[in-house]
């Protein structure tokens, strides 16, 4: 898990001092581009830097780039496993084979960039692939080209089991600064990384906003199950797939999200605040991009947000239950503030809290039998507890 913390490790927030962008040490990484948005913000602002570079360095060497993007029909209902495999076997068909390579001889193409996306929207699951295109060659004729590409798109789709993608948007090629300017989206920042609060759209929702819409509660079930469908048809795939030979032409070096991540680490950076432990919990599922983001515009604004968040998580805490009177045995437990004691029914002290605060001994005389369970004084036990564990754990008194 990516909100895991490294023991005897302190939390901090720190900001790059060549980038100004914030971001968290002190957490373990998973490495996962997917489905973790602290990972996915590292290796995205790596990757897009990569791709600027790329496009600066074709452009020094007389390179032109293209933007194509690549779709396909579907429907509600469609496994987006089978879509993804059979939007592979379209595209292996499309740059491979004669017809292929009469296309790419005729603008002089050198290599490609390719981008999956993926969206759910009313018709379901909605992959698409982006390709960077660098070629040595002139779009002189754009939309005979694109038809060309595009018959030979819908053809690639069909043989794969595919619906024919439309002669309008089923293949697009967008030429020069436009291709430049989308390599910002590539970079994920409002997308899939830091971004978690909602944004109006129109159209399909990205997997990051299904995840949102689960922290919610809308549609829960629904929503549980669309983002493990989503992690499992894109666990172990890379998010970007350069052709062979383009790195060393266009001088990017080789590395991979697990290097990415390392180095991020190791870059210079400024610390903004220290969290402590009630501040981390009290943050890390719903805050953490807002910290991030006063920690790039406003950190003189972090100390009194974060102990208002303190505060609310305390005050979130259900009131204990009224009271009844019971019969049961009398023994000691702790509560708050610690140091104190109340008196509370023997049977309403479970396994942990008798580990947290042993008994004592029990009397060489046979006690009486015990009473009925009162499920009040239950549960009025449990909350004290948990209230109990809250004030050792800002105490620094981990159990």
């Amino acid at each position: 898990m990516w909100s895991r913390v490294s023991q005897d490790t302190q939390i901090q927030v720190v900001r790059d001092v060549l980038t100004l962008k914030a971001r968290y040490s002190g957490l373990r990484v998973c490495g996962s581009i997917w489905t973790c948005p602290v990972c996915a913000a590292k290796i995205s602002e790596r990757r897009a830097a990569e791709l600027a570079q790329a496009i600066t360095q074709a452009r020094n060497l007389d390179i032109e780039v293209a933007l194509l993007t690549v779709t396909v029909p579907h429907v509600r209902g469609e496994s987006l496993a089978d879509l993804l495999a059979a939007l592979r076997k379209a595209w292996r068909s499309f740059t491979s084979g004669g017809t292929s390579g009469r296309l790419r001889r005729a603008i002089g193409l050198v290599g490609t960039i390719r981008n999956t996306e993926v969206t759910y929207g009313e018709n379901g699951w909605h992959p698409h692939f982006h390709c960077l295109m660098f070629f040595r060659g002139k779009l002189v004729d754009l939309e005979e080209i694109q038809r060309a590409w595009g018959e030979h798109w819908q053809k690639c789709a069909v043989s794969a089991g595919l619906r024919e993608p439309s002669t309008e948007h089923g293949l697009t090629i967008q030429p020069g600064d436009y291709a430049a300017r989308y390599v910002s989206k590539w970079g994920l920042e409002h997308e899939m990384t830091k971004s978690m609060a909602k944004k109006s759209r129109v159209g399909g929702r990205t997997p990051f906003d299904i995840a949102d819409d689960f922290a919610d509660g809308k549609d829960v079930e629904k929503n549980a199950a669309l983002w493990r469908e989503y992690a499992t048809a894109f666990k172990g795939q890379r998010q970007l797939y350069w052709s062979a030979g383009l790195k060393k032409l266009l001088v990017v070096e080789d590395k991979t999200d697990e290097e990415v991540l390392a180095e991020e680490e190791e870059r210079p950076a400024e610390l903004v605040v220290q969290l402590t432990w009630p501040e981390w919990t009290a943050i890390r599922l719903r805050h953490r991009a807002t910290l991030l983001m006063l920690a790039e515009e406003s950190p003189h604004l972090i100390r009194g947000w974060l102990n208002d968040r303190v505060e609310a998580s305390y005050k979130s805490i259900p009131p204990p239950p009224e009271p009844t009177e019971s019969a049961s045995p009398l023994v000691l437990a702790a509560v708050e503030p610690p140091g104190q004691v109340e008196i509370l029914p023997a049977d309403s002290v479970s396994s942990p809290q008798r580990e947290l605060f042993p008994l004592p001994a029990d009397p060489p005389a046979d006690p009486p039998a015990d009473p009925p369970a009162d499920p009040l004084a239950s549960r009025l036990a449990r909350w004290k507890a948990r209230r109990e564990l809250l004030y050792r754990r800002a105490l620094g008194i981990h159990p």
